[in-house]
């Protein structure tokens, strides 16, 4: 899974890989005749340079300096899009940390409340063993099947997974910026968060476990479970019909079925999840930790940017897992009082006091967007 962050800008683009984001682009080339020894971002320095200078005149003394802009909220309107994206991410996983030191078969991801001085545990996954593993190997050879069919979606959900939700509802660089805004945002947050995870978890990947799996693309160089896809597609989906159901009920214009909506965001993301196991990248129970870690994020962020106050923590154990994914069974398992041997929920957690004023500010921009 070798995709960029989505620092991106106008028009749904993505910067920047694993390697960090590139640098935002220079100005486009002029038409016409021009030099062609010199690259128009040069060109365009020179032109500002001799502009400038042949305009500008005696440098005087303007007068008093102008005031610094408010430690508010709104001050993010005086900035980029590439930077307000950032500094929302920021917020999200400050205060996140992770304990992988007790059981080193699990890791648990935590939430550190800097005000309250107290610490919660959001998720806590544990790792299937390898003979798990290698009885998931048969959904593989199965599911191999459709590669034929669906490999313009594997590829194109390796760099880009918005598109996909942009067909359920109306996502557009240009109407809906601060939704983008907001659903990139809580994408660069979660890729941190699920690396992290995956790195402690050191998951083998199917081929690892199999020559005859023939991976349809390049195995990503990092662990196999949670799966990212999974994890990542599911906390929009989560979010998604959050915001949207907030916005409908605040002004009751949007005139959508919110169940549908879900239901076909959560469809979006149970595909590209399971794309990645016809893909012969993951094993099917790679998604469901995906999606129990998605759970649990999408909660905490809800919490964060102040539309919930309370969640509860989402446990996964993979050790004994058997069976294929589906997103219904995974969610049936968390809302049963208890869940199961392998999926349940955890404690509660109090967020009443956790949200932040800048996400806050966030979330309603966006939400602003659908009336």
């Amino acid at each position: 899974m070798s995709r960029a962050l989505y620092f991106g800008g106008e028009g749904g683009e993505v910067f920047g890989g694993e390697g960090g984001e590139g640098g935002e682009g220079g100005e486009g080339g002029e038409g016409g005749e021009r030099d062609t020894s010199i690259r128009p971002s040069q060109l365009m320095t020179r032109a500002r340079l001799t502009s400038g200078d042949g305009i500008r005149g005696y440098w005087a003394d303007d007068g008093a300096p102008p005031d610094h802009l408010p430690n508010e909220p709104e001050v993010v309107e005086h900035w980029s899009t590439a930077i307000r994206t950032r500094a929302y991410t920021t917020e999200l996983i400050s205060g996140i940390v992770f304990d992988a030191r007790k059981l080193r078969q699990s890791v648990a991801v935590h939430y550190y409340d800097r005000d309250t001085k107290t610490e919660c545990m959001l998720s806590c996954l544990t790792r299937p063993d390898p003979d798990d593993f290698q009885r998931q190997i048969q959904y593989l050879r199965n599911y191999a099947a459709l590669r034929q069919e669906r490999s313009a979606e594997i590829v194109s959900a390796a760099s880009d997974i918005l598109a996909f939700f942009g067909m359920v509802s109306y996502l557009h660089h240009a109407r809906t910026r601060r939704t983008l805004e907001l659903l990139r945002s809580v994408l660069n947050a979660t890729i941190v968060i699920e690396h992290r995870v995956k790195h402690a978890l050191a998951c083998r990947r199917p081929v690892e476990y199999s020559p005859q799996v023939h991976p349809l693309i390049q195995t990503p160089g990092h662990g196999s479970l949670p799966s990212g896809h999974a994890t990542e597609a599911f906390v929009v989906a989560f979010v998604l019909s959050e915001l949207l159901k907030d916005a409908q009920d605040s002004n009751g214009r949007l005139n959508m079925n919110q169940d549908t909506v879900r239901i076909q965001l959560l469809r979006h993301a149970e595909r590209i999840a399971t794309n990645r196991t016809v893909a012969g990248l993951h094993f099917p129970v790679d998604s469901v930790a995906g999606m129990v870690l998605a759970q649990a994020l999408s909660d905490y962020y809800l919490c964060r940017v102040g539309h919930r106050t309370r969640m509860n923590s989402k446990i996964f154990d993979g050790r004994g897992f058997e069976g294929d994914f589906h997103y219904q069974t995974v969610l049936d398992a968390v809302e049963k009082q208890g869940g199961t041997s392998s999926i349940k929920n955890g404690d509660e957690i109090n967020f009443e006091s956790s949200s932040s004023n800048l996400l806050e500010y966030m979330w309603s921009a966006a939400r602003d967007e659908w009336r």
